[in-house]
């Protein structure tokens, strides 16, 4: 994560650049590049104008090997740092043609590479040169640069991270202009008039957006689309065959430098719809949509499993298959937003749950209800107005267990249609709270309809909701048992799916 300050249009590398926290890419943009396209700057200063504004898409991946590249770039700066090797100018333009003097720099993170990771740096180097063959934009300049590769070298860093690992935005941002384009992290464009800046990319801006990732996957094509139109192909190409290089079985989604714009956002959008290309690159990017893109790598920060163990949707089919899915997938992106409020009287906010909340009561009430049941059995939910059935109904979704919501029995009589129901489902477990649990109803209940597990949810310490394994599931999978009111007969169960659920 790139952060920089109004040093009179060039970056002081060890005041202005916190290398150490540069673990993210993203590209930061100042008021005044803001204005000199345009753009609004109070939109900037809300989450909630960030919404309504714009959207966000995602770039074509990029390979592993790249990844790996750039961290070392940025463990080389900071060794440098910390060694006292920085120049004694601290003021360099990394990315364009001035302050070629510093090259050295260069150098010894081109001599590092090679001795840690040297097939890597042949890989680099061999792509590279052909690159360089075919960029039309080299020509005899080489400004202040030792030398003509390096030259070409620092602008295509630059083209590769700040153009094809960032995520995009619409570019109708001023709905009539459809020339908008982001601005990339280099001091040739950075006008820096203030000293506040936008981090219009950072990644805790992007998981607060509520765009679903059709979206994002739409304005991704687009942007492709865009880019390719207006001839910026080139430096795509050396990228795309070092994926083809490292992921044969995409040959037959090759890229030809002199088709037609339609050919080659062709074969780009099908680079995108391909998942084994994107699998390699998931952990790096940080943004949580890219678990629906990615979901065979695991992902130590949001307590991800692999595909077969979450469930998650394939890569070539990206939309929710299950409500577990969903709501595992907005405890990631939107873990601090409000999922469900509970309206007392239907009018005082008596509690609420976000997405992360609702998620980990979830997980740790299924991980308790599978030490006595197993995924395809009943369970009744037997609850109060509140939270707490909100909880228990995503539990049993959680362990594959099908619930039956129904009321809590009449109080000092019987209740036939409970009874009935809970003989009808077959349930064997009946998830409740401690208050219904302790009551003379309870006890009433479970004389009358024979031996059943009784559990109440509310006190539950979520500890164990690192426990949890994902429950084999689809959207054929049966959700819940919606019951009829009985009031002509029998109660008769509805059997709910997950696919009808998310449809």
């Amino acid at each position: 994560r790139l952060e920089t300050r109004n040093t009179g249009y060039r970056f002081d590398l060890e005041r202005d650049i916190p290398w150490d926290n540069m673990n993210v890419p993203g590209v930061y943009f100042s008021d005044e590049m803001l204005a000199t396209y345009g753009m609004d700057r109070s939109l900037f200063d809300a989450i909630d104008g960030l919404g309504e504004t714009f959207q966000w898409a995602l770039a074509i991946g990029l390979c592993e090997e790249f990844i790996a590249l750039e961290k070392h770039f940025l463990a080389f700066f900071n060794r440098e740092i910390s060694n006292g090797h920085l120049p004694e100018s601290h003021s360099i333009e990394l990315l364009e043609e001035e302050e070629g003097q510093h090259m050295h720099l260069l150098h010894r993170f081109a001599d590092g590479l090679k001795a840690q990771r040297p097939a890597l740096a042949k890989s680099l180097d061999r792509h590279l040169a052909a690159s360089f063959a075919t960029t039309w934009w080299h020509g005899d300049h080489v400004g202040n640069y030792p030398s003509l590769s390096i030259y070409h070298f620092i602008n295509w860093l630059h083209a590769l991270f700040f153009e094809e690992y960032t995520r995009y935005f619409h570019d109708t941002l001023k709905k009539e202009n459809t020339f908008i384009q982001p601005v990339w992290f280099s001091t040739y464009h950075a006008y820096m008039g203030e000293e506040k800046q936008h981090a219009i990319t950072d990644t805790s801006y992007l998981e607060r957006l509520d765009l679903d990732h059709k979206t994002r996957r739409k304005w991704g094509h687009r942007f492709l689309e865009r880019q390719i139109q207006r001839g910026v192909f080139t430096i795509l190409e050396t990228v795309w065959n070092l994926v083809v290089e490292i992921h044969p079985v995409t040959k037959g989604l090759s890229l030809e430098v002199l088709s037609d714009a339609q050919e080659r956002w062709q074969c780009f959008t099908k680079l995108m719809e391909h998942k084994d290309i994107f699998a390699a690159t998931r952990n790096a990017c940080g943004f949580s949509d890219l678990d629906l893109l990615f979901p065979d790598r695991h992902d130590e920060n949001t307590e991800a499993t692999d595909a077969l163990q979450k469930g998650f949707m394939d890569g070539d089919n990206p939309e929710p298959a299950t409500l577990v899915d969903l709501l595992r997938h907005r405890a990631h992106s939107q873990p601090d937003k409000v999922a469900y409020i509970f309206l007392r009287d239907g009018e005082i906010e008596e509690a609420s749950f976000t997405y992360k909340e609702l998620d980990r009561r979830a997980r740790a009430i299924a991980v308790r209800l599978l030490k006595i049941t197993a995924p395809g059995e009943r369970a009744l939910l037997l609850y109060p107005a509140g939270l707490e059935f909100i909880a228990a109904f995503f539990g049993c979704l959680y362990a594959g267990v099908i619930a039956v919501p129904t009321y809590p029995p009449r109080r000092t009589r019987p209740d036939p249609r409970f009874e009935a129901i809970a003989k009808d489902a077959e349930a064997i477990v009946v998830l409740t709270t401690d208050a219904l649990l302790a009551g003379p109803d309870s006890r009433q209940v479970a004389t009358a309809i024979g031996n059943l597990h009784w559990l109440a949810t509310d006190n539950w310490d979520t500890d164990v909701a690192s426990d949890w394994q994902a429950p084999e599931i689809s959207g054929d999978t049966l959700a819940f048992l919606q019951y009829t009111s009985g009031s002509t007969g029998d109660p008769k169960g509805v059997m709910v799916s997950h696919g009808w659920l998310t449809a």
